[in-house]
């Protein structure tokens, strides 16, 4: 039996055509470090050390999921949690990565509190409305965390690229949510972590939000939950950065080769102790 999808989801397949709102590929890198010390990152470890969860086993656990109401859609949504809104910048490697840091924090319970990707992309571009990948902004996430989205103390006003204003005095602000585990492979660059759908699965499977980027699309979002669009078929149900009116509230659903990412990150601990 398919997966139960919402009213409004987009199912994206191979046939689907899309129309590019975003640029992701073929930009600026922003920073690429030479040389790495794992010792600063936390527990982090490569995809290849994932324990993969059977095929055999996939179509029981989702429907187990959907059942109990446990999966990370269903948790962003009781939590009140709406998409986010990148609006005309090209961040979205930045929105998905943060878009993980909510979902881990309403998994384990915590105060939403909504976060700035804006903190996290215009400080490595230096305000320049470029794209990159989501392991750029994962790194910088390990490293310096994000700031909170307002215009009180430590706050990053939504949507800004005042980088020079506003990082300095959100710097302590973003400390409190560092990510501290996750797959990340720290040997390669930034634009080369790459996680099999098996791997992707897996983290869905175990409620770890992965961040996707897609070459075909042009884009990168969160991925939130396996889906099995047909018997022994399965896709990723991911949240988009484009408000709630795309898809269902920012939900949707990519299958077939559209569902393969290019480049992925899983995000599992975020050592925030805001509440």
């Amino acid at each position: 039996m398919p997966s139960q999808l919402y009213a409004n989801e987009i199912i994206i397949d191979d046939a689907y055509e899309t129309r590019h709102r975003d640029s992701l590929m073929g930009m600026a890198r922003g920073y690429d470090p030479d040389s790495v010390d794992p010792s600063i990152y936390g527990m982090m470890a490569p995809p290849s050390e994932i324990a993969l969860i059977p095929r055999s086993e996939w179509s029981a656990r989702i429907k187990e999921k959907e059942r109990t109401e446990s999966n990370l859609s269903h948790i962003l949504r009781r939590a009140g949690i709406p998409s986010t809104d990148q609006g005309s910048w090209g961040y979205c490697w930045a929105y998905s990565t943060v878009g993980c840091v909510q979902a881990i924090r309403a998994f384990n319970g915590q105060k939403h509190i909504p976060l700035n990707p804006h903190s996290v992309a215009a400080t490595i571009k230096k305000g320049r409305n470029e794209g990159g990948w989501c392991g750029l902004s994962c790194r910088f996430l390990m490293e310096h965390g994000v700031a909170p989205m307002g215009d009180g103390d430590g706050e990053w006003p939504e949507k800004s690229g005042a980088y020079k204003t506003h990082e300095p005095r959100c710097r302590e602000r973003m400390k409190q949510f560092l990510v501290t585990e996750g797959w990340v492979d720290l040997r390669l660059s930034d634009y080369d972590q790459e996680m099999t759908f098996d791997q992707v699965a897996s983290c869905l499977l175990s409620n770890i939000p992965c961040a996707l980027d897609f070459n075909w699309w042009g884009h990168s979002v969160m991925g939130c939950d396996l889906v099995e669009v047909s018997a022994n078929q399965f896709g990723i149900r991911i949240r988009n950065s484009w408000t709630d009116a795309w898809g269902d509230k920012g939900f949707s659903v990519l299958t077939g080769n559209k569902a393969r990412p290019n480049g992925a990150v899983g995000l599992r601990v975020t050592g925030g102790v805001a509440t």
